[in-house]
Formats: C-alpha cells, sequence, structure tokens
C-alpha cells in the first residue's frame, strides 16, 4: 500500500507528512494535528507499522471532521481507534494486493480493472504461462 502525500476527507484536504517525530514527542508514532489538517507519522518505522499509524491517525482525523470525538468515552477512545484502524488496515491491505495463484505461477489483481478488450469487471490476467483446464498452453483461441 502506497500512503499517499495528501488524502481528501469530504471536501477538506488531508495533508500526509512522513519524518522523524521523536523530538516533538519521544516514542511518538504518529500524530494528528486537526487545526493543520496534518497527519504526521515517524518515517523511522518499518513500512506496515507506517501503514497502520496512517490508519490511526486517519480514523481521527475523520472524527475530527465528523465532531465525533466527544461521542467515544475518552477511557475507549484510543482502544477504539486502535481496533477501527487495524482492520481498517487489514481490509485495505487485500484491496490492493495482488493475490497469487500458485498453481500457474500467476498474479490476479482483485479489484476489477478493465480487461484488454476495455470492458470493465472481472479478475485481469497479469502474468505467467496461460493454462488450458486440461495444462496446455491457452493461446487465446
Amino acid at each position: 500500500m502506497i500512503i499517499p502525500d495528501e488524502i481528501m476527507i469530504g471536501a477538506i484536504p488531508i495533508r500526509i507528512e512522513k519524518s522523524s517525530i521523536n523530538n516533538e514527542e519521544p516514542g511518538a508514532m504518529g500524530r494528528a494535528i486537526e487545526s493543520r489538517q496534518l497527519i504526521r507519522i515517524n518515517s523511522n518505522m518499518p513500512k506496515e507499522m507506517q501503514e497502520k499509524i496512517f490508519f490511526h491517525e486517519l480514523i481521527h482525523m475523520i472524527l475530527d471532521i465528523l465532531s465525533l470525538h466527544d461521542v467515544i468515552d475518552n477511557g475507549v477512545h484510543e482502544s477504539f481507534i486502535d481496533s477501527v484502524s487495524l482492520v481498517l488496515h487489514q481490509v485495505i491491505s487485500q484491496l490492493t494486493s495482488p493475490k497469487i495463484d500458485n498453481n500457474i505461477n500467476s498474479i490476479v489483481l482483485q479489484n476489477p480493472i478493465p480487461n484488454r478488450n476495455g470492458a470493465d469487471g472481472g479478475e485481469q490476467y497479469v502474468g505467467g504461462p496461460r493454462l488450458n483446464t486440461d495444462g496446455t498452453e491457452y493461446t487465446g483461441d
């Protein structure tokens, strides 16, 4: 997954910065600065952790924009955001990662995209030998 430099939440653009933020708050992994419409992510972490922190801070930003921060009890606020952000990261990762089909050494993209003849939907074959059900190579006939 690629963390964007900017994302829209409704009509509000949110900038995303990756930098070493330990100087601001020792041990901080990320921060949502709602007043500046900014999400900061500590760049000194592994890529997958940066993705998880991105979703965590994104949910903080969404709740602020929707004026829902006060709706969630402060006692469960961070654990709620942690839980939702982890599940959201898992779901989005499945949508954006290629699926490996070990039976034919190919990669099939899981999200519907136009196929070679321009029709929408379905899976598109993107590599490896194409095989018929009997194991012979598919020639397109």
